[in-house]
């Protein structure tokens, strides 16, 4: 291909080289060479160029032929043996007008051959050198690298060796150290399941129609995530008639988890933005009328992520989530569980025989192969009869604290969730987790805050007023906090931005109760600090005085009235004088200690509401008659009318 290419007058001096004419001993002659030769690294771009070149000239005639070169490649696929014998004889003569010639076929390239009589793609296994020492890291690049799989058809059984290659670098391997023992023995199964390979074909068509003849086709991507590497797996759906639904695989990518250890909520999101990617990508390059596209992801962290405000999230999530939304619209993302996921092969890995006879890898789940009101009617049939709401069961004002109540909900909860997941997903023989009594607590805040807020008719005017300074938004639970003002301030997160709740409600009060118990009764300032470390009580104050002013009675004076206990015969003395005054000084000590955390506790968190700039102001306009006054001048000094203009 290179030798077709010509260079010019000019540029040929640069292209010289010497030869000796007459065998090794003959004179030295100077050459130039008048081609495009081998071996430079601008050869292959300006033999593509000029091939692109002479098929633009004819793009009208026969334009797809610049959509499958490929370098000295020609890569196309047909419908029919006429329309392929039509087109290679045309493409032949196109290409032959520019100089250059296409040879035969070729029934395979680069680890990927083709059966024509089977229609299929194939695998060759890498050809090895037998090797007795033992075996390396420089190895083991080699080998896997080796493994050509373009379209990602490999990607469960490559994944393993992306692992083990990441395990090594984490260990600090030199590229000729001898391999660890645990490594090596699960690189030398690896190695035996490359003879294997043989044993797995991919139809080379994607349907055994045409897909121009489906009345609908879609893209659907699948994310998954493990703790070791995340992947992406896409595939086509066609619907030729209700009765003829197919699906195919089209393209896979996987990728090791960074070597800094990342929640797995995040990898989901980072398996979500190759997903995201990779469907955006098959859609551009498919030339076909995609009506629809799916993205389908098993972490319900991501998908409120993706679904939410990326200006809400820290930076690692607000970036991704930015990118996600700007290649997909959050209607295409959607749930699905774990183990209809069939990206979940992809991140974690699998041998070669489970590969060759995975229908979930190979064609999807097998309710993607089912019409879609079919689907939803399905759904229907088990959703029997609507949940109830927890105010509707339970009546909170029947428990004294606000921890048996929650513990209620949650061993409810728990109930739940063992009568509808099988055996070996149910949670037995354990107490309750920090999770289920997080979640417990989320469901009371939501029902007080849907009873308080839900509707037009128990807002008020006030109200209305107060949550407008509070700058209200739902976090990614569905709970109602506080935007406020706090949020670059070094605090928690449930600090700078507290759940709001109504000043009156059995909820509230409970909630008042529990946390003027572990402040040993303190007064209502103290109380409401407490509470505002997570809570936002709309009159938060009037509220803690309604719940605790019934046990002031209890003690009859001033909260923080103390009695001097020090012993009466002993105040003449100089040494109980001075320890007297040594308690006081250390008490006086530990009062300045404290000064910024209740500064913190007791102040800060108070400015969320805003107390001003709620209202848009109408600007001046061209003509108006201002008042302008100089801060630079003496007071009483007669101010300036200026008419805009």
């Amino acid at each position: 291909m290179f030798l077709q290419v010509g260079l010019r007058e000019e540029d040929r001096d640069v292209c010289r080289f010497l030869w000796r004419k007459d065998g090794p001993g003959g004179p030295i002659a100077t050459y130039r060479l008048t081609r495009v030769c081998f071996s430079l690294a601008c050869s292959p771009y300006l033999a593509m160029q000029v091939v692109n070149h002479h098929l633009r000239e004819k793009r009208d005639c026969f334009g797809t032929v610049v959509d499958d070169i490929m370098a000295d490649d020609l890569v196309v696929s047909c419908d029919s043996i006429e329309e392929a014998r039509d087109f290679a004889h045309r493409s032949s003569e196109l290409l032959a007008s520019g100089g250059f010639h296409l040879a035969n076929c070729l029934w395979k390239t680069l680890g990927v051959s083709w059966n024509p009589q089977e229609d299929e793609l194939t695998f060759r296994p890498p050809e090895l050198a037998a090797s007795q020492n033992q075996e390396t890291k420089r190895d083991l690049l080699r080998t896997a690298t080796s493994v050509f799989d373009p379209l990602g058809g490999l990607t469960p059984f490559t994944v393993r060796a992306k692992q083990m290659f990441q395990s090594l670098w984490q260990n600090g391997m030199a590229w000729d150290d001898n391999l660890p023992a645990e490594v090596e023995l699960q690189w030398r199964v690896w190695k035996l399941e490359l003879n294997e390979l043989h044993c797995i074909a991919m139809p080379r068509a994607y349907f055994p129609f045409s897909p121009t003849e489906a009345c609908r086709l879609e893209l659907h991507g699948f994310g998954d995530a493990s703790e070791a590497a995340y992947a992406a797996v896409v595939y086509l759906r066609a619907v030729k008639t209700p009765d003829d639904v197919r699906v195919s695989f089209v393209t896979a990518k996987s990728r090791v988890a960074p070597l800094k250890k990342l929640s797995t909520p995040r990898l989901e999101l980072m398996a979500a933005l190759l997903c995201a990617r990779l469907v955006c990508y098959v859609r551009k390059e498919l030339a076909l009328n995609v009506e629809a596209c799916h993205c389908w992801s098993d972490s319900k962290v991501a998908l409120g992520w993706i679904n939410g405000d990326a200006n809400r999230w820290k930076p690692f999530v607000a970036n991704r989530v930015r990118e996600i939304q700007a290649l997909t619209p959050s209607l295409w993302w959607r749930y699905i569980p774990t183990e209809d996921n069939p990206a979940d092969l992809a991140s974690r890995g699998c041998t070669v025989k489970n590969l060759s006879s995975s229908l979930k890898w190979w064609q999807g789940p097998t309710w993607l192969r089912v019409l879609e009101k079919e689907r939803r009617a399905t759904a229907v049939l088990v959703t029997v009869s609507p949940p109830q709401d927890a105010a509707n069961v339970i009546n909170p004002g029947r428990y004294s604290s606000f921890e048996r109540l929650i513990r209620v909900i949650a061993w409810c909860r728990r109930f739940r969730h063992n009568t509808t997941m099988p055996a070996r997903s149910r949670r037995t023989g354990i107490g309750l987790t920090s999770d289920e009594l997080k979640e417990a607590e989320r469901i009371w805040i939501r029902q007080e805050q849907i009873h308080a807020f839900g509707s037009k008719e128990s807002l008020d005017k006030a109200m209305t007023k107060m949550l407008c300074g509070l700058n209200p938004f739902l976090d990614e639970f569905g709970v109602l906090r506080v935007g406020g003002r706090l949020g670059r301030a070094q605090l928690e997160e449930e600090t700078k931005f507290p759940a709001l709740l109504p000043r009156k409600g059995m909820i509230v009060d409970l909630l008042i109760r529990r946390e003027h118990n572990p402040q040993l009764h303190a007064g209502v300032a103290q109380t409401l600090a407490a509470l505002r470390e997570r809570f936002w009580i709309l009159r938060g104050r009037s509220a803690v005085k309604r719940v605790l002013r019934t046990s002031h009675f209890l003690i009859g004076r001033s909260l923080a009235s103390f009695p001097d206990r020090s012993n009466s015969a002993d105040r003449g003395t100089l040494r109980s004088s001075l320890r007297h005054l040594l308690r006081r000084w250390s008490y006086q000590q530990k009062l300045v200690g404290a000064f910024w955390k209740r500064w913190k506790r007791e102040y800060v968190v108070t400015l969320s509401s805003r107390g001003k700039w709620k209202k848009l102001h109408e600007q001046p306009r061209f003509g108006d008659v201002v008042l302008v006054a100089d801060y630079n001048t003496p007071l009483r000094t007669t101010e300036t009318l200026v008419e805009c203009g």
